[in-house]
This record gives structure tokens, sequence and C-alpha cells, in this order.
């Protein structure tokens, strides 16, 4: 499965606006069926080293003739340069993976949106911090379904987003880097909850 940047309509729009674009032409690209970073990627071209203007202006073209303002078209090919940077970060994640287990975090804007999503199909629930999970818990799970695999995760590793709030402090930890310069970071918090008693262990099934 692509990557949740990748295939995901809500960081593109967020993106697109962010660059500036035009909402009536973001309406007219989506429209054309290109929604996603993923999509844009290759439109205009196959290979990203060959891709001149003229074929991003022929590729525009097809859902806004005549074309749009310079600026728009400067925002557009912005798009599609990091449309195509996107795609190729991804393909090499999946290539050449890191050999340090990292989970790669839902992007903000996928994830506000799903969590909309979850409200609507979930109605008469009320979802608060208290039992919503944990951005932590979230990420795990999408990197489990990107990467096709199943992992254990512990019952207190299900912590709600009150608690990953209340457990991420901003305390610093004094380490060397490889040179032996002193290094000042926050400290990584042990994202646990307790599981000890009934009503505990419920929360974390929830």
């Amino acid at each position: 499965m692509a990557s949740a940047t990748l295939d995901s309509t809500a960081v593109f729009r967020e993106r697109c606006s962010k660059f500036g674009l035009a909402p009536e032409l973001l309406r007219k690209m989506i429209e054309a069926g290109f929604d996603t970073f993923g999509k844009v990627a290759f439109a205009a071209g196959a290979n990203p080293v060959t891709l001149t203007d003229s074929a991003v202006d022929e590729w525009i073209s097809t859902f806004e003739d005549p074309l749009p303002s310079p600026f728009q078209i400067s925002v557009i090919r912005r798009i599609v340069y990091e449309s195509q940077n996107v795609s190729i970060a991804d393909l090499k994640a999946r290539v050449e993976p890191s050999t340090e287990v990292q989970v790669r975090k839902l992007p903000m804007a996928e994830r506000l949106v799903r969590q909309e999503e979850q409200a609507k199909r979930l109605t008469g629930l009320q979802l608060t911090p208290h039992n919503l999970p944990g951005h932590a818990c979230v990420d795990e799970v999408v990197s489990m379904i990107e990467n096709n695999t199943l992992k254990y995760l512990p019952m207190n590793r299900w912590i709600s987003r009150s608690q990953e709030l209340a457990l991420r402090k901003n305390d610093p930890a004094v380490s060397l880097d490889n040179e032996g310069n002193i290094k000042i970071s926050g400290k990584t918090p042990d994202l646990t909850c307790d599981t000890s008693g009934l009503y505990a262990l419920r929360q974390a099934f929830q």
C-alpha cells in the first residue's frame, strides 16, 4: 500500500492551498482525477529528469484552457515537482528500507480527516481525547497496513490521546553525537499506560 502522504487527498489539498493554488483551479484539477501526489507525479511525463515546462503546460491545458496566469502555472509546476519527490521518496523507502525500525507518522491533515469521518460513522458516540487513540497508536496501525505486516503491541501501549499528551514532556536530555559534541534534545517518553486494574484495562481496550 502506498504511503499515507502519497495517496492522501487531504494532504494534497492542504499543500495546494499553502502553495497558493486558486480554489477554482484546485477544483478543476480534482474533478479531472488528479487529487493526490501519487496521481499528479507522472501526469505530465514518466521521467522527472526530462520533464519540460511545455509538457507540464500541455497537461494543465487538459483541465484549464486557456492556461491560467503565470503565477498559477508556477504553483502547479511546484505541485508537480513535489509530487514527483514524494513519489520517489516513497519508492526509495520501500526499495531501500532503513535498518532502524521507524514508524512513519500520519500527516496531520489526513489524521484530522479520518477523525472527522470516524465521528460521522460512529453517530451517538462523543469522541474526546479520553477515548480517542493516541497518535502513536494510530501511526503504528497505519504502518502495519502500509507494510502489509502484523506486529504485536502489548495492551499498555494502547494509550488515549489525553494520556499521550500528558506523557509527552519536554524534559531535556544531554547526549554526545558521533563527533563527541554535546547535544541537547527532548527525552523520548515511554508511551505506555497502566493496565493493572479492570477499569484501566477496559480503557486500553476502548
